[in-house]
């Protein structure tokens, strides 16, 4: 899968090799205003047949949903650090708050690194208040990611991948 910058959009399905049977499927069409003028882009997947309509929402819905983990684990940033949502880290913030929820703030303090790798701030939790406005801030991060993904694949129109 590359990202293509051209000048017009590509068809859906085309084969771009009869001889070899080499086809190109496109998706995610973008036109972002640049001091040049307009920049045209979109993904493309190349296969060695002519794939079918189950083949090629797979290689979409994979794309869509890599696009929707990545923006779920670097996307939120709480305070102005940013926050890494791994599946790991969520479960460790999950775990610590439900312990203070559990026994009334007893384990507080609690210690995160948050920022960038190269430049981290490790943060103390004190308060269940402000643990608590850090989880569910990442909860309902995860929350309008996973929403707007799910309507970004509704759009998707599949009848344009069908050959007739």
């Amino acid at each position: 899968m590359i990202r293509i910058y051209a000048d017009s959009k590509a068809e859906p399905v085309r084969c771009t090799n009869r001889r070899r049977g080499i086809w190109r499927i496109t998706w995610d069409y973008q036109e972002t205003e640049t001091p040049e003028g307009v920049q045209r882009s979109y993904m493309e997947e190349t296969f060695d047949h002519l794939p079918a309509l189950a083949e090629i929402k797979a290689v979409i819905n994979e794309w869509y949903n890599r696009k929707i983990t990545d923006t779920i684990e670097s996307g939120y940033v709480w305070n102005g650090l940013k926050v890494w949502l791994s599946m790991e880290n969520q479960m460790n913030y999950k775990t610590a708050y439900d312990l203070a929820l559990q026994t009334g703030g007893e384990n507080l303090p609690v210690t995160f690194k948050l920022g960038e790798e190269d430049n981290p701030t490790f943060y103390e939790f004190a308060s269940m208040q402000q643990l608590q406005e850090f989880y569910t801030g990442a909860v309902k991060h995860i929350q309008e990611t996973q929403k707007e993904g799910w309507a970004l694949k509704k759009a998707i129109d599949w009848s344009v991948y069908t050959l007739e």
